[in-house]
C-alpha cells in the first residue's frame, strides 16, 4: 500500500519537505541518479559516519518495502539532510 502522503504545499516545515521529496522520487521511481564522482561521497562519508548508519537502515527498509537500492546520490542527500537535524539538537 501507498503511504498517506501530503502535497508538498502543505508541510510545515522544510525538514518535511525534503523528506516528502525523498519520498515521491522514491514512489516513482525517479531516484537522483548515481554520483558521478567517487570523491564527494567518500568525504561526505568520512565527516557523516553516523549520519550513513542512519541511511543504511533506511535502505533496510526501502529495500525491503520498495525494491529498490538508494542510489548513492540519495544516499548523501538522506545523510546530508540528517546531518543538519543532529545539528540542531
Amino acid at each position: 500500500s501507498r503511504p498517506d502522503v501530503r502535497p508538498i504545499s502543505q508541510l510545515s516545515s522544510e525538514k518535511e519537505r525534503d523528506v516528502q521529496l525523498f519520498v515521491q522520487r522514491l514512489v516513482s521511481r525517479n531516484q537522483l541518479p548515481d554520483e558521478k564522482s567517487s570523491l564527494l561521497y567518500e568525504q561526505i562519508l568520512a565527516v557523516c559516519q553516523k549520519e550513513f548508519e542512519c541511511v543504511d537502515k533506511i535502505q533496510i527498509y526501502v529495500t525491503d518495502k520498495f525494491r529498490q537500492k538508494l542510489t548513492s546520490q540519495e544516499r548523501m542527500y538522506l545523510a546530508l539532510h540528517i546531518h543538519r537535524v543532529l545539528e540542531e539538537q
